[in-house]
């Protein structure tokens, strides 16, 4: 399922980041840092999910079929043997490595959602100075804000597993798998509220043409 979602589509995925860094602008901000942080995040999502997956492969094939397909072309590259505790190790490390990557579409993520908040605070202040701050207007900002906010959470949660994932085991700052579990469930009923209520996108609230 995993193998799946991630690089068939969805909205994560090697196809929905690849959508993201074809389109010229992907979400009508004014702020053009948003736009090129949206497209960094993407760009590490596209080397990030051939990683994972080589990773899982290598967890979930049998070992004569990962030694026949796999092993030869990557002798080398990260820890050497592929059976038994060194196959671990090599999967250890490659996910450690790999996972710098998700480390930094969470940082990415964060920056881009307050860079939203802080561009919606301008535009709610501009709308009301010019005495045009609608019900229905206040209702697009708020949605987008909700949004922004919601994802600014699920990002920093995810941030503190990525970053357990890069530290070796026995680090001081390693946290316990009890609380990847709890981050992790915290961030999966975010996100399930997200989809549920409609505040999954990132694009800049549909404002009448208006515009002050």
């Amino acid at each position: 399922t995993r193998l799946t979602t991630k690089m068939g589509g969805g909205s994560y995925g090697v196809v929905f980041e690849a959508t993201t860094l074809l389109a010229p602008d992907t979400g009508g901000w004014e702020d053009p840092c948003i736009n090129w942080l949206l497209k960094a995040q993407a760009w590490s999502m596209m080397l990030y999910f051939p990683l994972e997956h080589l990773w899982l492969l290598s967890r979930v094939l049998p070992t004569s079929v990962f030694d026949r397909w796999f092993a030869p072309s990557l002798s080398g590259v990260w820890v050497g043997g592929w059976t038994g505790p060194e196959r671990t190790l090599w999967g250890n490390t490659l996910a450690r490595r790999y996972s710098i990557l998700w480390v930094f579409w969470n940082m990415s993520g964060i920056a881009g959602s307050l860079l939203r908040l802080r561009e919606l605070r301008v535009l709610r202040a501009r709308w009301a100075k010019m005495g045009k701050l609608s019900k229905e207007v206040a209702a697009s900002l708020k949605k987008t804000r909700d949004a922004a906010l919601l994802q600014t959470v699920r990002h920093v949660l995810y941030f503190f597993n990525a970053v357990a994932r890069v530290l070796p085991p026995g680090h001081r700052f390693q946290q316990t798998s009890t609380t990847s579990n709890i981050l992790g469930l915290g961030e999966a009923v975010l996100g399930s509220y997200q989809m549920v209520s409609g505040l999954m996108g990132k694009a800049a609230p549909k404002l009448p043409l208006e515009a002050p």
